[in-house]
């Protein structure tokens, strides 16, 4: 058969010229684009590196703010702790000075009230002291007939009612 005997010298040379024509694109390709492809890896790759190496900083330095912030809240916390104690203490102190103020001026006031009522009581005392001489005076001179001395009376219920007391 003739027609199989030209098929190997027409597919060889179809062959010869395919292989050609990829070689020369895998060439083009590997020496143009590959470069492209790999600078772009590369660039990608020292991008990434970067970027987690800045990461990496910004987190040391979150951590490290954070470490300071919390000391100086700690320090704020502990200067109010301190500020509130004094705070207390002051008031403590001021309630003490105004509750003496007030004890004063309350013992004072006892004192003087005590007095009052002492006066009064003295004064009722007396003005007790007559009129129950005038009654007396008057009730003797009702049953006996004869008016009696108001200073004889008076000594007798002054008597009476100082044992009274007693």
């Amino acid at each position: 058969m003739p027609q199989i005997a030209q098929l190997a010298s027409t597919y060889a040379s179809q062959v010869f010229w395919m292989l050609m024509v990829f070689g020369l694109i895998y060439f083009g390709i590997a020496k143009t684009m590959l470069q492209k492809v790999e600078s772009t890896m590369d660039s990608r790759d020292s991008k990434i590196s970067d970027d987690l190496a800045a990461a990496e900083a910004a987190h040391k330095a979150a951590k490290e703010a954070d470490e300071a912030c919390q000391s100086r809240l700690a320090k704020v916390r502990s200067d109010a702790h301190a500020r509130l104690q004094a705070a207390k203490e002051q008031a403590s102190k001021d309630a003490a000075k105004q509750n003496a103020v007030a004890n004063a001026d309350y013992d004072h006031q006892l004192d003087s009230a005590r007095m009052r009522i002492a006066d009064e009581k003295a004064k009722a005392m007396v003005d007790l002291e007559n009129i129950a001489a005038d009654a007396a005076q008057d009730i003797l001179k009702h049953v006996i007939g004869k008016s009696v001395p108001k200073d004889q009376v008076t000594k007798a219920v002054s008597h009476v009612i100082s044992a009274d007391m007693v």
